[in-house]
């Protein structure tokens, strides 16, 4: 388990502001931050909570083995935050396991519209909500399990025509941009590219090397392929190398991608976007606070590190050479239902495939 570098300023002054909110929190409590698990039915969904978030900061809570990541425990702050001021709201008191149902769900969410937060924020809060009363249960500190409830939704649907992907013309574009040699561009450039050949998360393509590329043997035919342990899932996938630039790529660096930040590269990718002509205007539709919103932007101020996975996943579906378990297989999608979220073609898109097939 790889600790935490407190002499890293970063690190540092995001320890710092977690202390802060978890003190703040605390305060908030009339009584003394004892949970008394011998009487449940007093036990506040705010108490239980702050005791997690301090389990998280402590590395004494860990989610499948693994520590949160800083990240994650600033969401459930700021989870907390809203929980703790929705209750005072809506009950003029912090709300207890037992006395949560389906209704304080729906009442939680439609609190979350009156703060005009964006439709994936809100499920976020929702998704965490659920994790507390799961966790709550299974240690016995509550016997409530309304979150089982189907009606206890946390997925966000989206629109696909809201979201975007990369067209392989527009990957080959970014790939033949002209940039200055091992600058910032050009290192964000080629990270985000092997995301876009091979589909996988930015957890998992900003680690690969040419150490990942194993040979395997068809009809006597030797085929490079990249064999990668999913940080997120703990699945082994094999994604074959669809394009010569991959292996182009690691042997560029040395054997291995440089090492940059997720945030400089949602920062950078978008100027490169840019500079390689991917600036159509586009319309994006939101959801914030219940209401649908539609703004108008540039395609380019819309890519960000997801934007490769999704790209690739599109790309290989529309091009019809490997049907939905084959590209799963590359992917790492456990389901169906989680794999048709990441394609991004448009209805007009759809009908030109149909058509396509239809006049073969």
């Amino acid at each position: 388990m790889k600790p935490l570098n407190p002499h890293n300023s970063k690190v540092s002054d995001m320890l710092n502001k977690i202390e802060e909110c978890l003190d703040m929190i605390k305060e908030i409590l009339s009584s003394n931050f004892i949970i008394d698990e011998s009487n449940t039915d007093t036990i506040s969904v705010l108490e239980y909570t702050v005791g997690k978030i301090q389990a998280m900061k402590d590395r004494s809570f860990l989610n499948k083995g693994e520590v949160y990541s800083l990240n994650a425990i600033q969401n459930w702050i700021k989870f907390l935050r809203v929980w703790n001021s929705f209750s005072i709201s809506a009950y003029n008191k912090q709300i207890c396991f037992k006395e949560v149902s389906i209704s304080t769900y729906y009442d939680f969410m439609s609190y979350c519209d009156t703060l005009s937060y964006r439709k994936s924020t809100k499920y976020l809060y929702a998704t965490i909500f659920k994790t507390v009363l799961s966790y709550a249960f299974s240690d016995g500190i509550s016997e409530n399990h309304i979150f089982s409830n189907r009606s206890f939704n946390t997925h966000c649907t989206q629109n696909s025509d809201s979201r975007v992907y990369l067209s392989a013309r527009e990957i080959e574009s970014i790939a033949a941009l002209p940039l200055e040699r091992y600058s910032t561009l050009d290192k964000v450039r080629d990270i985000f590219l092997i995301g876009c050949y091979t589909g996988q998360r930015i957890s998992d393509y900003s680690t690969m090397s040419i150490d990942d590329i194993e040979t395997i043997e068809i009809d006597g035919k030797k085929y490079d392929v990249i064999k990668k342990k999913q940080k997120k899932t703990g699945n082994e996938v094999l994604i074959p190398i669809f394009n010569d630039n991959v292996i182009r790529i690691f042997k560029k660096w040395g054997g291995k991608l440089p090492k940059i930040g997720q945030t400089c590269i949602n920062v950078n990718i978008k100027k490169v976007c840019f500079l390689s002509g991917i600036s159509d205007v586009v319309k994006k539709y939101d959801i914030i606070g219940g209401k649908e919103v539609v703004t108008i932007t540039t395609k380019d101020r819309l890519i960000s590190t997801h934007t490769a996975r999704r790209s690739c996943i599109t790309n290989l579906y529309l091009e019809g050479k490997l049907d939905v378990i084959q590209i799963r297989s590359v992917s790492g999608h456990r389901s169906e239902q989680s794999f048709y979220r990441y394609l991004c073609y448009s209805s007009e898109e759809c009908a030109k495939k149909i058509i396509k097939n239809i006049t073969k």
